[in-house]
């Protein structure tokens, strides 16, 4: 499957952005990892595959190469909108990170709404900056949040430079230590 260049490249927004461009993957399998793939910490995480808000697929695959927040969450869910504020913080702060397996650092957003409408104004009232915000309408039986075990919201996973869960289940207010001491 081709990815085409999402409309917030046409904008020029940041490291994530330019990284999905450049790629044009056809799925992740034949990588250069051979681990198994699966949401325990050590194997390959599973791809994803969802739709911007311009209705352009974004494959987490892409962002081979960079360490990533996988983030599953809902415009209704208190916790999640919380921890954007947070989250974006770092996002800015370890966007350009040089890391042990990868450099830079992106936020991978997985709304479960069924309701595009209220998940578009979440993202703006919470003025959240990471361009790699994604939904699937499918909610809790999307294939993604069954692929990586969602059973309750937020659910976040880092995943490595090679696409390796190297930390799962992860409280917001751990992340920026788990990211340092994942910088080279």
């Amino acid at each position: 499957m081709k990815i085409s260049s999402p409309q917030f490249l046409k904008n020029g927004l940041l490291v994530c952005a330019l990284i999905i461009g450049a790629a044009s993957f056809s799925g992740c399998s034949g990588t250069a990892n051979s681990k198994t793939v699966g949401i325990t910490t050590g194997n390959s995480g599973p791809n994803i595959i969802t739709s911007d808000k311009n209705g352009e697929w974004l494959q987490l695959s892409a962002l081979k190469g960079s360490y990533v927040l996988v983030e599953f969450w809902e415009s209704g869910n208190s916790a999640a909108r919380m921890n954007h504020f947070e989250m974006d913080r770092l996002y800015r702060k370890y966007k350009n990170a040089d890391f042990k397996d990868g450099k830079n650092f992106c936020v991978y957003s997985v709304s479960l709404d069924t309701d595009k409408a209220k998940w578009e104004a979440a993202i703006t009232q919470d003025n959240v900056t990471w361009p790699c915000q994604t939904i699937d309408t499918k909610g809790w039986n999307a294939k993604s949040a069954l692929d990586y075990g969602v059973n309750y919201l937020p659910k976040y996973y880092l995943l490595d430079g090679n696409g390796v869960v190297i930390k799962r289940n992860i409280l917001i207010e751990d992340l920026e230590s788990i990211i340092k001491e994942e910088l080279n």
